[in-house]
């Protein structure tokens, strides 16, 4: 289970072949959908900003990944890269605005959405641990 804020918790898992039950979606996949969301969120938010009417936003996400090191126990040279090699995102647009609005909506979202910023630069990551008795 993954908590956020005060929210219900979203359940998180992994297929069969990454020792899951495949009930949930695995955080890779998680990841995608977070991206998708705020472009999403950034589309309808960039439209309404410029007084358009969108009546279909449809985000598909694709990505390319090597998990032959997952979790450490696999493939793992001290060169190796985890997580997305490459992301592919398709957006379908339907509003009140010609192409060229439209194509200015879209590029500005992806612009602007701090989830592709944190897939597009450098993140420095912390991690503590704290051990329990």
């Amino acid at each position: 289970m993954t908590y956020v804020r005060d929210l219900k918790p979203v359940l998180v898992g992994e297929p069969p072949a990454l020792l899951g039950d495949d009930s949930a979606p695995n955080p890779s996949e998680m990841a995608l959908a977070a991206l998708g969301s705020c472009v999403s969120v950034g589309l309808l938010a960039n439209a309404t900003h410029r007084g358009v009417t969108l009546d279909k936003i449809i985000v598909e996400m694709e990505g390319d990944i090597d998990i032959s090191a997952v979790w450490g126990v696999g493939d793992v040279p001290d060169d190796k890269q985890t997580g997305f090699s490459d992301v592919r995102i398709k957006v379908t647009l339907a509003g009140d605005a010609d192409d060229a609005v439209l194509q200015e909506i879209h590029d500005n979202a992806v612009k602007w959405s701090p989830v592709v910023g944190t897939y597009t630069r450098n993140v420095k990551v912390d991690s503590d641990l704290t051990i329990e008795a």
